[in-house]
């Protein structure tokens, strides 16, 4: 056999086929070693084989139709967007992701932009906040002091006071000073705790969509303001949302106008139900008994919202802690005194202690015009009931003692009409305070309720003291100072008092003012506000207070609509 030949053959073997070693004897590690060699002869040819090739110019069609194929697999990545390279965890490619259009990717620019800047407002208005905060408080703690000096200083130089009864009246007119300040200083700390700490809902959870969102609106004899109402709910900018009407029993064209507007409008559903006259409790049961969406929006037939109440209101259910959220109940019609004093009633005496109270969770009433409820708790607690003239106070304190925490929302605003003369305004205080009253006794047990915690606890001895005591401290106290002042000739101490009393109101209007965001041209009528719209109040409030410890029967009562929405 030629040369060549033999370094062809395996190592070990020879063309004759004799053994190198001189025994026919094949051990097992022997034919191993061959086997492996052999395998390695074999790897090293191969490349020189493919040189060969390719020397030849063979290779050529090979590389030609590996490189169009590759081009082409390129071309249809590219189209699909998908990056050479990438693939999944598992070592797989991606599959390919369809292309952003422009206006998608604007959209999505659009909502980075805008996430930004509310962050940086956020930040800028908890900035700002705190160094106002400290003015405020300041201000107020400083008049506080002078005004308890005031007293000490009357009490020591004026050694000649006539009778125990005079002693007996400045020292009360110290206390109700005390109590005053005391009242308003905690509701200008918690309140500004709860206005500088507020953060936007992506700042937390940028995961959160939004939920659906069910609009009831229970109508009796709405037919003036009804189909303003629904106009205005189709207008709202919250993606996800259906509306309810429910007509309960009216004798005007409520259902006939109502009517007109069943159906769909875009993405929104308007669905009208007709009951017979059963009250507004049993409307929302109805109208919540086939609500599909998760949280429950209960607004009044007058009411009006602004457009971002649902986005601004829905992001609190992000805490499944949280069963109901208030809102922020605004006066629409201004044109007369009286009005603009209920204005200033609702930014100071209503929105300030719900801020104040949201600041613990423990909002305890929820208002008529606009209230927000996660429907499973309001399964939890059995809905509305009607054994009381104030159902949305009684739904509150009810979900409070069964554990849910209850938030405010100041940007979930809805304006409502308020009354413009004074005897509908003073019938309407009227069953209000009754229908508080008949809440806060179904649920005295919440005053000593350890289960639900001391926070509970506290928004109720507060309920008593705002809705009881303090009224009724107020009109006893202002008797007895105007007739020691005229028997004993210290009407210039009244006038002292009454001064100090409207200062602490007015620094209180214009803290709440601030938090609103309203008009300054509000803090003066804090004057009439102390001096005549808080004691015509106050005595409605003891009359009704009076009557309901005497079971003195009332009726529901209608406020007559003036359609100013």
């Amino acid at each position: 056999m030629p040369k060549d030949d033999k370094a062809s053959e395996p190592l070990g073997f020879s063309s004759g086929g004799s053994n190198p070693y001189g025994s026919e004897q094949k051990s097992d590690d022997t034919l191993g070693s061959r086997e492996h060699s052999a395998r390695t002869q074999t790897q090293s040819d191969a490349p020189e084989q493919q040189r060969k090739d390719d020397s030849d110019g063979s290779g050529e069609g090979l590389r030609a139709s590996s490189g169009d194929a590759f081009r082409e697999k390129l071309k249809k990545m590219a189209e699909g967007g998908v990056t050479l390279g990438e693939t999944q965890p598992g070592g797989e490619k991606k599959a390919p992701r369809k292309r952003m259009s422009e206006e998608e990717r604007r959209a999505r620019v659009k909502r980075k932009v805008s996430k930004a800047l509310r962050r940086k407002e956020a930040e800028e208005k908890r900035r700002k906040g705190w160094g106002y905060g400290f003015v405020i408080l300041t201000l107020f703690t400083f008049f506080g002091l002078v005004t308890v000096a005031t007293y000490f200083v009357v009490l020591n130089t004026n050694t000649s006071l006539p009778n125990i009864l005079v002693n007996a009246s400045i020292f009360a007119l110290l206390f109700f000073i005390i109590i005053l300040f005391f009242r308003y200083f905690v509701l200008i700390i918690f309140s500004f705790l709860h206005h500088a700490t507020t953060r936007h809902i992506d700042e937390i959870t940028p995961e959160y969509k939004p939920l659906k969102a069910s609009l009831l609106v229970p109508a009796f004899n709405e037919g003036i303001v009804i189909e303003n109402s629904i106009k205005s709910l189709l207008e709202l900018t919250y993606p996800n949302y259906e509306i309810i009407v429910i007509n309960d029993g009216s004798k005007d064209d409520t259902l006939k106008i109502a009517r007109k507007w069943e159906g769909w409008h875009d993405n929104v559903q308007v669905r009208v139900l007709d009951q017979p006259n059963m009250g507004k409790a049993n409307a929302l049961n109805h109208g919540a008994s086939v609500a599909t969406g998760e949280v429950v929006i209960c607004i009044d037939g007058d009411s009006r919202l602004s457009h971002n109440t649902l986005g601004a209101g829905m992001r609190h259910f992000a805490d499944p802690k949280i069963g109901a959220v208030a809102g922020n109940v605004k006066v629409v019609n201004r044109s007369n005194m009286v009005t603009r004093l209920q204005t200033l009633e609702y930014i100071q005496g209503l929105n300030l202690v719900r801020r104040a109270q949201a600041f613990i969770h423990a909002v305890n009433i929820i208002p008529g015009p606009i209230g927000l409820f996660r429907r499973k708790a309001l399964i939890d607690v059995g809905g509305w009931d009607d054994d009381t003239f104030a159902e949305d106070c009684d739904l509150t304190l009810k979900m409070l003692n069964s554990g849910y925490k209850i938030d405010y929302e100041p940007d979930a605003i809805s304006m409502t009409e308020a009354p413009e003369d004074l005897i509908p305004l003073l019938k309407q205080r009227y069953r209000w305070t009754r229908g508080i009253l008949q809440s806060m006794r179904k649920h005295a047990s919440g005053l000593v309720n350890t289960k639900a915690g001391w926070r509970v606890m506290l928004t109720m001895w507060q309920m008593v003291l705002e809705g009881i005591v303090w009224p009724l401290m107020n009109i006893g106290a202002t008797m007895m100072f105007v007739i020691v002042a005229v028997l004993y000739g210290m009407s210039p101490l009244l006038v002292l008092w009454w001064v100090q009393l409207t200062v602490l109101d007015t620094i209180a209007s214009l803290h709440a003012i601030a938090m609103e965001r309203e008009s300054l041209a509000l803090v003066p009528i804090a004057i009439i506000y102390r001096i005549a719209f808080i004691q015509i109040v106050d005595v409605t409030k003891m009359v009704a207070s009076i009557e309901e410890l005497l079971g003195v029967r009332m009726g529901w009562g209608k406020l007559e609509r003036k359609g100013r929405i």
